[in-house]
């Protein structure tokens, strides 16, 4: 096993010690000096060798969940490909993309509910899944809302590319002052969306919350009004502190609403729509 430096900087000074302390205790105690630094120094090695256990038995707990995580993302992976059957690569998926997990759970409500308005604040691979989605289940139509232009163009690409134009469609809608209540906020210009009247299912993946802890809050209250009698909001990154937060505040300020923590890797949440205001 590799020494670390911080291994090797603690034996230094444990053999340091262990000999400022026999020259002491020579000193003090003569000859039986000895035998009291060698009980000392075997007590320090001792005390080594257990930290170094439990570091090693820490990492390897760290390294099996790690792998376990692996193996779920692989497997929810081959569950995508085989429901949705891509004609193209899909772009990577985890870090701040939703992860496979997550987009298996989407697909299995899209193909529950089969809804016939998919609203997505943020645009992306998700965007790509749902269409394909929709596709599988011969109907419905999910239209994206991106604040970036270059972002927007190259989903809509991608989009083309795939040859899922009939069930999607990413609008550049930029940041723009939304006043709610008392509150000044920034949230997509909703003017893409004039023409939704029902929305079936809500997925609130944007914009950036770095730097801006209610930068999704305005998701639902802006939309509330449109949403439909059964509809479900769909929220990635659930466990973070910004989501959190957000949900925590939704449910508060809006009866009706259920909330489900589904167990994917950032922890994604539903909340299910169970009775009107």
């Amino acid at each position: 096993m590799r020494l670390k430096k911080r291994d090797i900087t603690k034996a230094i000074a444990a053999f340091l010690l262990f000999l400022a302390l026999s020259l002491l205790g020579w000193q003090i105690l003569g000859e039986c000096a000895f035998f009291v630094s060698l009980a000392i120094l075997a007590a320090m090695v001792w005390l080594l060798v257990m930290e170094n256990v439990r570091s090693g038995q820490a990492l390897a707990r760290d390294l099996s969940r790690q792998q376990m995580s692996h193996y779920r993302q692989t497997e929810s992976l081959f569950s995508l490909f085989s429901y949705l059957r891509p004609a193209h690569p899909l772009p990577p998926m985890r870090g701040w993309i939703i992860s496979p997990d997550a987009a298996n759970a989407l697909m299995a409500l899209i193909d529950e509910r089969k809804p016939d308005v998919i609203v997505e604040a943020g645009s992306g691979v998700s965007t790509l899944l749902c269409a394909y989605a929709l596709r599988a289940t011969g109907k419905g139509r999910i239209v994206s809302l991106e604040h970036e232009a270059e972002y927007a163009a190259r989903s809509q690409e991608a989009l083309k590319q795939h040859e899922l134009q009939a069930f999607a469609s990413v609008h550049y809608a930029p940041l723009t002052p939304v006043t709610i209540g008392s509150e000044r906020l920034l949230w997509y210009d909703t003017g893409a969306l004039e023409t939704v009247k029902s929305i079936d299912l809500l997925i609130v993946d944007g914009p950036p919350t770095k730097g801006a802890a209610l930068a999704r809050y305005p998701a639902l209250p802006l939309l509330v009004e449109r949403l439909s009698p059964a509809a479900l909001i769909f929220i990635d990154d659930g466990d973070r502190p910004a989501e959190k937060a957000v949900v925590e505040r939704w449910l508060r300020e809006f009866d009706g609403f259920a909330r489900e923590r589904l167990d994917t890797e950032k922890g994604a949440i539903v909340l299910r729509r169970v009775r009107l205001p």
